[in-house]
C-alpha cells in the first residue's frame, strides 16, 4: 500500500510540476507580449505611454498603465487639433495553462467611477476579457451593458448596450470579428425623439504577402430616424428602414480586387415615403505593394507620428500614385434611388492605361490615358417631392431657383430635359469629351463655366 501511495504520491509531483512548469510557460509567453507593445509605441507620437507598472506573479501578473492620446503639439489657430486625454487601463494576466486568459478593466476617477455607477447600477461599464490557449486562436470579448441616463432640461437616453468578439492568431494574420450594437433611443422634453436600431456587423481578414488584409465584411442595420425640431425651430422629421452592405476583397498576381453592395429600404420625410437606396461599387487592378506602402505613409509616418501636413510626403505620394496607376485600375460605382416618383440614377466609371512619370506633370496628357463615363438621371417629380418634403415653407422659392439652373444649364447643353427626366452625361475618352452626345473641346468646356 506504502509502494501505491508513493508512487502516486509522485505522479501527482510530476503533475504539480508539470502544471507549474506550463504556467510559468504561459505567464512568459503572454507577459513578453505586454513589454514588446510598450515598447512599440515608444516611435509614435498619436499613442504614448505615459505611466506603467508591471508586477510578475508566478500565477498572475498586472499591469496598469496610462496613455495620453492626442496630439498636442499640432495647433490650428492657436488651437490643439487633438488635445492629449489620459486613459489608464489595468490588465490581470492569468497563468493557468488551461485557462490563460486577460481580463482588461479601465481605472476611472473617483467622481467618474461615481457617475457611472449611478448609470449602470453598479455593473462595469466596459468588460473586456481575453482568452488564450494553449493552441489555436486568442478570443477576445468585450460588451457593455445597457443603461438609461436623464439630464433635466435635456432629456433622457436610453443606451441598449453592446457587445463584440475577436478572434486572432498571434500574429494578427487572420482576424474575424462580430460586434452587435443594440442601439439607443434619444427623447427630449419637447417631445423630440431619435433611435438608432440595432446593428450587427461581421468581418473575417487575412494578412496577405504584400503586407494588406482581404476578406470579407458585412453591416446589417435595422435603422435609424428622428422626429425633432433644430435650436432654429426648423422640424426635422426622417427615418431609414432596413440596411445592410456586403464587401469583398482578394488578390491575384499583386493586384487586390475589390466590391462592395448595399441598400437602404424605406426612405421617409416628413412621414411621407420617399423610396429606397441602393449601391455597388468594384475596384479592380489596384497594385497591393503601392496600397500598403501608402498605408504605411498614411498612419506609421503620419497620423500615428502626429504628422497631418502631407507637403513633406508628395513626392513619395505622386510615386505611389504612379505605381497604382500603372497597372490599369478601374473603378465603378453606381447609386439609385427607386420613388414612386421614377429611378434616380447616378453612375461613374473610371479608368486608366499605361500612366507614366512623367504625364503628372502633363495633366493635357494624363487625360488622354484616362476613360471616364459620369451618367446623372432624376425624375423632375422626383425634385419637386423633395423640395416640398425637406423644406415646406420656402419649397416655392426653392423650385425657382432649381427651375432658372436647370434652364440655364440645358440651354448651354450641360442637361437634357423632357420634363419628365432630367439627364446628364459625361464621356471622357482619349482626351476628348463628349456632352449628352455632342463632342467637346477642351477650350469649348472653359469658356461654358
Amino acid at each position: 500500500m506504502s509502494k501505491i501511495i508513493g508512487a502516486s504520491l509522485a505522479v501527482i509531483a510530476l503533475g504539480a510540476a508539470g502544471f507549474a512548469g506550463a504556467t510559468w510557460y504561459a505567464g512568459h509567453k503572454v507577459d513578453g507580449k505586454f513589454d514588446t507593445v510598450a515598447e512599440q509605441l515608444k516611435g509614435y507620437e498619436l499613442i504614448k505611454v505615459a505611466k506603467r507598472d508591471f508586477q510578475k506573479g508566478f500565477w498572475t501578473s498586472t499591469e496598469t498603465v496610462t496613455y495620453r492620446v492626442g496630439c498636442e503639439d499640432v495647433k490650428t489657430n492657436g488651437q490643439s487639433v487633438f488635445p492629449s486625454q489620459e486613459l489608464t487601463l489595468r490588465n490581470t494576466i492569468h497563468h493557468n495553462p488551461f485557462d490563460t486568459r486577460i481580463d482588461t478593466e479601465i481605472v476611472y476617477s473617483k467622481d467618474a467611477q461615481e457617475t457611472l455607477n449611478k448609470v449602470f447600477k453598479g455593473q462595469p461599464p466596459l468588460v473586456i476579457r481575453t482568452a488564450i490557449p494553449l493552441t489555436g486562436d486568442i478570443t477576445t470579448e468585450i460588451s457593455s451593458p445597457a443603461a438609461t441616463v436623464t439630464e433635466a432640461g435635456k432629456g433622457t437616453l436610453n443606451w441598449k448596450g453592446f457587445s463584440g468578439s475577436f478572434r486572432y492568431d498571434e500574429n494578427l494574420a487572420r482576424v474575424k470579428s462580430q460586434i452587435k450594437l443594440t442601439g439607443f433611443d434619444v427623447s427630449e422634453p419637447n417631445g423630440g425623439t431619435a433611435h438608432f436600431d440595432a446593428l450587427t456587423a461581421e468581418s473575417d481578414q487575412t494578412r496577405v504577402l504584400e503586407g494588406i488584409y482581404t476578406g470579407k465584411q458585412t453591416i446589417s442595420w435595422a435603422g435609424f430616424g428622428a422626429s425633432m425640431v433644430t435650436p432654429e425651430g426648423k422640424p426635422v422629421d426622417f427615418s431609414i428602414g432596413k440596411s445592410s452592405m456586403q464587401g469583398e476583397s482578394s488578390i491575384k498576381d499583386g493586384l487586390v480586387t475589390m466590391a462592395a453592395s448595399g441598400s437602404a429600404d424605406d426612405l421617409i420625410i416628413h412621414k411621407k415615403k420617399v423610396g429606397a437606396l441602393s449601391m455597388d461599387y468594384s475596384a479592380n487592378r489596384i497594385d497591393a505593394k503601392a496600397l500598403k506602402a501608402y498605408n504605411d505613409l498614411s498612419w506609421k509616418e503620419g497620423i500615428l507620428r502626429c504628422n497631418f501636413d502631407q507637403k513633406g510626403s508628395e513626392e513619395r505620394i505622386k510615386t505611389l500614385l504612379v505605381e497604382v496607376l500603372a497597372r490599369d485600375p478601374s473603378v465603378k460605382m453606381n447609386l439609385k434611388l427607386k420613388t414612386t416618383a421614377g429611378e434616380g440614377l447616378y453612375q461613374v466609371d473610371l479608368a486608366s492605361k499605361d500612366v507614366k512619370q512623367a504625364d503628372l506633370a502633363n495633366p493635357m496628357g494624363l487625360l488622354a490615358k484616362l476613360t471616364a463615363t459620369v451618367a446623372v438621371q432624376v425624375p423632375n417629380a422626383l425634385v419637386t417631392q423633395l423640395i416640398t418634403d425637406f423644406n415646406p415653407e420656402e419649397a416655392e422659392m426653392s423650385q425657382a431657383m432649381f427651375d432658372a439652373a436647370l434652364e440655364q444649364g440645358t440651354a448651354r447643353g450641360f442637361v437634357q430635359n423632357d420634363g419628365k427626366l432630367i439627364q446628364a452625361k459625361l464621356v471622357m475618352k482619349g482626351g476628348e469629351f463628349e456632352i449628352n452626345g455632342q463632342k467637346k473641346t477642351m477650350a469649348e468646356l472653359m469658356m461654358q463655366q
